[in-house]
């Protein structure tokens, strides 16, 4: 029993530890964050303003759209939500920034931060939805930067973390077709699903059959007609997208669509007297079909409809049409 429990606590402590907030600076930057800042004068050790610990980031802006920017290796950044740091405007106060993040293929559009308080602590909180990185392998640099073209006084930065995702990923359940049910071809199937959100921002729902898209709805309530559906069997399922990038799926749904056998060959018209359908795929194909003047069968008169239509052996699925030429 003894052995059993600290397995146990073991167990919930490493589940513990796999989804916590990353410090990127408390006194000095943490967890391999380095400094990549241009046009700016920086102090990682300031003592002078604090808003916990001992040590603050200054920055002094020295030229036109100078940034403060901290790097890191690519990072996943699924277990996080939001870029969190609090930020005071010193002195002077006024300072116009922006902010923006970077995967390692490219930079991310930049997102407007309010005007800074004269010896104000505030804490900003930016979604990585926002700024673009949510859901990325590859998060690897943000930037605070200016956004008047010329230097701006010392504000100071502490307290920056990337904060984990709390919130429970949406949940989507296909409510029709239900699995193992079966159609009569060629069938019109009604597929619907539901979503419960969780607090995500929901994009959209698509339908697939296995992995090819059938259709996609962006609103409530989520469905879509198969129409046409020919005889066999098909494993149909919902996905949702969240959060513009993310997504969850159904379970699947197997469904049958049954229908009569394709008639054999000899019955699918006696009027065929000779079939050419054995040429390369790039030529043409003919089909004579008889209504004989003379003979046996000449009494058995045929007059072909405006529409002759080619099938599939296995599936009985019209693979060309077309109309008969004298």
């Amino acid at each position: 029993m003894g052995f059993s429990s600290v397995s146990f606590i073991l167990i919930l402590g490493a589940l513990r530890l796999s989804a916590v907030d990353m410090a990127i600076y408390t006194d000095s930057l943490q967890n391999s964050w380095s400094d990549w800042s241009w046009s700016c004068t920086r102090d990682f050790a300031n003592g002078s303003v604090v808003h916990s610990g001992t040590n603050s980031v200054a920055v002094t802006i020295t030229n036109s759209w100078g940034a403060v920017a901290l790097n890191h290796g690519d990072i996943n950044s699924s277990s996080y939500s939001n870029l969190t740091f609090w930020i005071n405007g010193g002195p002077s106060g006024g300072q116009k920034l922006r902010i923006y993040a970077e995967l390692s293929s490219g930079q991310k559009p930049a997102v407007a931060m309010t005007i800074l308080a004269a010896n104000t602590w505030q804490q900003m909180t930016f979604s990585l939805v926002t700024l673009g990185v949510a859901y990325q392998t590859n998060f690897s640099r943000f930037s605070i930067q200016d956004t008047t073209g010329a230097a701006q006084p010392t504000f100071y930065l502490d307290d920056i973390y990337l904060t984990t995702n709390s919130a429970t990923p949406p949940t989507i359940t296909l409510t029709s077709p239900a699995d193992g049910a079966s159609f009569s071809a060629p069938a019109n199937i009604s597929l619907a699903a539901t979503v419960t959100t969780n607090g995500h921002t929901i994009s959209k729902v698509q339908f697939y059959n296995g992995s090819s898209l059938l259709n996609e709805d962006t609103t409530p309530p989520y469905s879509y007609t198969w129409s046409g559906v020919a005889r066999g069997s098909y494993s149909v399922k919902a996905s949702v997208i969240y959060d513009s990038v993310a997504s969850q799926d159904s379970a699947i749904a197997h469904i049958t669509v049954t229908g009569p056998p394709p008639p054999a060959p000899g019955d699918l018209s006696p009027r065929i007297a000779v079939d050419q359908f054995g040429y390369m795929p790039e030529m043409s194909k003919i089909a004579v079909i008889a209504n004989p003047q003379t003979g046996f069968n000449a009494t058995n008169s045929y007059t072909p409809g405006a529409t002759l239509q080619v099938r599939t052996w296995g599936s009985n699925t019209v693979v060309y049409s077309g109309s008969p030429v004298a």
